[in-house]
C-alpha cells in the first residue's frame, strides 16, 4: 500500500500518469464517470495527454485503507487544466477511488491491481461540461 500511496500523493498518477506499473496487471481496468478503460498502458497515455500535469494537482484526503484482502480505498482532491487548445480548468472535486486486486490463487498477476473504480462529487455530465468550458 505505500507504494500506491506514493504514486497518488507524490507522483499524482491521475493527473500525470507517472505510476508504479509494476503493481498493475497490465489489462488492468480504469473506470470513472466518464470512461471505462481496459489496459494499463492506454490509461497511461490517455492520462498523459489529458492533463497539464504542471498546473493540475492531486492531494490525498486522510490514508488509503485496507478494506479487506483483495479491496484497497482512498478519498482525493483534484483539480487543474487540460491540454486542449481552449485551455479548459477542472475546478476543485473530490474522489472516491477502489481499487480492487486479484487474489493471491497462484496466477502470474496475484496481489496485482486488476481495476481502479472512481466516483466523483460532481456528475459525469457535469465534468464533460468543464472539458468544453475555456479557462483562463
Amino acid at each position: 500500500m505505500a507504494t500506491l500511496r506514493e504514486d497518488v500523493a507524490t507522483r499524482q498518477y491521475f493527473v500525470t500518469g507517472e505510476l508504479t506499473e509494476a503493481i498493475f496487471a497490465r489489462d488492468c481496468r480504469f473506470v470513472d464517470p466518464t470512461t471505462d478503460v481496459r489496459g494499463l498502458e492506454r490509461y497511461l497515455r490517455a492520462v498523459r495527454a489529458l492533463f497539464d500535469e504542471r498546473r493540475s494537482s492531486v492531494r490525498l484526503i486522510g490514508d488509503l485503507r485496507l478494506v479487506d484482502a483483495t479491496t484497497i480505498e482512498g478519498d482525493y482532491r483534484a483539480e487543474g487544466y487540460l491540454k486542449l487548445p481552449w485551455n479548459p480548468r477542472v475546478p476543485p472535486y473530490e474522489g472516491h477511488i477502489t481499487w480492487k486486486l486479484r487474489p493471491n490463487d497462484g496466477s502470474a498477476d496475484a496481489g496485482l491491481i486488476v481495476e481502479q473504480r472512481q466516483t466523483w462529487s460532481i456528475s459525469g455530465g457535469e465534468a464533460l461540461r468543464e472539458t468544453f468550458t475555456p479557462g483562463r
